[in-house]
């Protein structure tokens, strides 16, 4: 039986980043509206979206969620249709990945 290949590094690297969903503490304060930053902001809104059906089944949870979605939509709505395009291809396939994972 062969071992698996290896990853390399900036694999590694970018696979952590995809995890982590791009936007961390330490860009708060500098230039959010790289490409990056806001691709990733709306990437996260966009799942949150999705998310919603999962996580939300009680209640109390539902009014703070319903903003969020709210304001989320906004920034989405600021894409061009291109970039609209990439953003739900990214997310659907981050959300079959957060919904094939055992915890969930």
């Amino acid at each position: 039986m062969r071992s698996p290949r290896r990853r390399t590094v900036v694999e590694t690297r970018w696979m952590s980043g995809m995890m982590r969903g791009g936007a961390t503490r330490r860009d708060e304060g500098r230039g959010r509206e790289r490409w990056g930053m806001k691709y990733n902001n709306a990437v996260e809104d966009l799942m949150e979206r999705k998310r919603k059906s999962i996580r939300e089944k009680s209640r109390e949870g539902r009014e703070s969620l319903k903003r969020e979605v709210r304001a989320g939509r906004k920034k989405y709505e600021d894409f061009g249709e291109e970039e609209k395009g990439i953003i739900r291809i990214h997310v659907f396939l981050k959300c079959q990945c957060a919904s094939s994972r055992s915890d969930r």
